[in-house]
Parts: C-alpha cells; structure tokens; sequence
C-alpha cells in the first residue's frame, strides 16, 4: 500500500483530539474575550482561559472560598446572571454579528444586555469610562433637576439612576434592568456628539472638577443617601448628586483601577501559571495539565466552545433597520448648550445635602 493510500485510513488519536480542542480552545478564548474591558472584573484582571476551564459546577458540593474566588474572578456583581459571562462565550457569534452594538430588532433583543452590561459599544453602556455615555449623564442630571416634561423627565432620570447603580457596583440589578427595557421599548437612544463637541465637554468636564465642593461623606454612600430623600427632595437633588458622584468619585476609582491592576500584574508574575494561564502557543503547543476531556463538558467550557458563524445572516442587516426606533432622546446642540451654560454651572455650586 502506498504512502498515500495509507494515510486516508489513519485514525486520530485521543492526544490528536485533545490537541484540536485545545487549539480550538486558545482561539475562542482570544476572539471572544478581547472586547471586554479588564475594568469591568472586581479583581481587576480578566479570567484567563484556565480560570475558565477550572471553573466549578456548583451542583455538587464545593468548598466556599474556592466559590467565593471564583465569583469574584467570573461573576460582576452589577451585573445580572442572565447576562453572565458564560452568556457572552455562548452567543458571541449574535454579538458579533450586530457589530458590538445593540439593535431594537425583535430577534436580537438578547444581545443588548450583553452589550450594555459588557461595555462593548462606547455609545452604549453604563461605563463612567465613555465619555459619550458621560455626556448623557449629565445632560440627563441637568434635565432631573429641572422642569422637563414628563416623559423626558422619566427617561432621564432612570438613566441617572441606572449610572450610579452600576458603577456603585451594586448587587441590586434592577434600575440598570429598568432603564433597559425602557430603552428598548421606546423609540429613543443615547446621544451620540460629534467629535468637536465632546471637546467642549471634556473641556468643561476638566474645568468643573476642579470646583467639586468638599463633602462630609464618601462617594460610595450617595445613591443610599439618595434612597432617604422623599420623592420631591430626590427629584430636585439626583441630578447634582449623580454629577458630584462621579466628578468627586473618579479620582477614587481611578486609584482603585490602579491599585488592581498592580496588584494582579504581580501576583500573575510571581506565580508558576504564567506561562500557561493564557495557553499563548507562542509560549506552549501542549495540552495543559490542567485540561482533561471531562472539562470540554462542562457548561462554561461549552459555551466557550461554541462555533462563531463567519456567515452569520445578521451581518447582511443594514444598519438603518431600526434607525426609526433609535432617535436621540434630546437634540445634540440642545445638550451641549446645557451643559455648556449657566444650569451646569449651578447645579456645581449649588452642591450640598438639603
């Protein structure tokens, strides 16, 4: 028999297998991880592919801080369990597919908690880090201090709370899970500024932190101080309150980021799982030790493993198909002004706990 002839009839092995899904494995894990922001994980590292591989099936009995550890690594606490990170592995291709951002199309409604709650689209988040999203922040507080109609009142005031909900990294999920479905079902969005005006934003923004008024309290009790106000008493002081929450908060958490940061950086290179954390095979071709066949079983790890369609029929979907159902919910020149004018100006000075 020729050599050629021989090898249509060769048989993998089980280390040939191994090998494939491994590979498989790497390369799900770099696609689909890459657009989450590191800043969005409470220990300040995104889990590595071993972390996800190693994770528990918490149907059987576990010890209670490998648990813990685990949350902590997986599991934002301000964000849903329905919108779980095992949710993103698993319907990545949908995600991808819509380009990162959220449509009102009926059959994709599922994609827009991912992409919120993730921080994958910069117009569309809760992210203190996206200046677009700032920007509607504080036009929205400026609006909730103010005397606007009802409807514009409401919306702005459940995204004002929705903000500080999530970046207060509260357990508590339901003003951002609110504010969503008030999102979908209306025929508003987020305001996208041009370039030039998120200049003048940002100009201001830089200007008004320079006179945040001290405060007796830290900024992580606002939203519970918030909650002890009546209902006029919150109307009239959520907006300065969401505004002085961030603006005097940022300096905090950008320490904390950093302080994070360090700290994983460091015990990631003084530990023995360096090299294979990542399972780069830049750095390795082989299985790990830690990767068994019963583990690609495991409903993390499939979902990891889930194909992505490169033909995915959502990619053919124009971009104006729901462009009726995403009108900015107040007019990019109006906003500016707002916040370039005497309103923002007044709701800095007039900062204080009435």
């Amino acid at each position: 028999m020729s050599l050629e002839r021989s090898r249509r009839f060769e048989v993998k092995t089980f280390a040939d297998e191994m090998q494939e899904k491994w590979e498989k494995a790497k390369a799900m894990y770099a696609r689909k991880v890459a657009k989450i922001p590191t800043r969005i994980f409470p220990g300040g590292s995104k889990p590595t592919i071993k972390e996800i591989f190693q994770v528990m099936d918490t149907r059987y009995d576990c010890d209670e801080q490998d648990l813990y550890d685990e949350q902590h690594v997986l599991y934002p606490v301000n964000i849903p369990p329905k919108y779980s990170l095992k949710g993103v592995l698993k319907h990545f291709s949908d995600i991808e597919a819509d380009g990162f951002k959220p449509r009102k199309l009926l059959d994709h409604h599922h994609v827009v908690g991912y992409v919120w709650y993730w921080q994958l689209d910069q117009n569309h988040s809760f992210s203190r880090k996206h200046i677009q999203v700032l920007a509607n922040v504080i036009v929205a507080s400026i609006v909730g201090a103010g005397d606007a109609d009802k409807k514009t009142h409401e919306w702005a005031d459940r995204f004002v709370r929705a903000f500080m909900a999530y970046n207060n990294r509260n357990p508590d999920t339901s003003e951002t899970e609110h504010f969503l479905g008030m999102w979908w079902r209306s025929n508003w969005d987020l305001i996208k500024f041009g370039r030039a005006k998120l200049e003048l934003i940002k100009a201001k923004i830089r200007e008004a932190r320079s006179r945040i008024p001290n405060t007796p309290f830290h900024p992580f009790e606002y939203p519970e101080l918030a909650k002890e106000q009546d209902r006029t008493a919150f109307l009239k002081n959520a907006g300065m309150w969401a505004i002085w929450w961030h603006l005097d908060n940022e300096l905090t958490y950008n320490g904390l980021d950093t302080e994070f940061k360090g700290n994983a950086a460091n015990a990631f290179l003084e530990s023995n799982d360096m090299l294979e954390a990542f399972g780069s095979s830049s750095v390795s071709d082989g299985v790990p030790d830690y990767v068994s066949h019963a583990q690609f079983n495991k409903p993390f790890v499939k979902c990891l493993m889930e194909d992505i369609r490169e033909d995915h029929p959502w990619k053919q979907t124009p971009e104006a198909a729901d462009a009726a159902r995403r009108k900015p919910w107040m007019d990019e020149n109006d906003a500016v002004d707002l916040i370039l004018g005497n309103k923002f100006d007044e709701l800095i000075g007039g900062m204080q706990l009435q």
